[in-house]
């Protein structure tokens, strides 16, 4: 059970870990290309 607990906790970490490696790479491209960001609607 111990285990099970680690893996899921390790799995967690990664995920959250991608998210905000996208989340920031994301940002990263937004200051980078205002133009881009405003076609959008932001």
């Amino acid at each position: 059970m111990q285990r099970l607990i680690t893996e899921i906790n390790s799995f967690v970490c990664n995920v959250s870990k991608e998210a905000l490696k996208a989340f920031v790479g994301d940002k990263t491209l937004l200051r980078k290309s205002p133009s881009l960001f405003s076609k959008m609607g932001g």
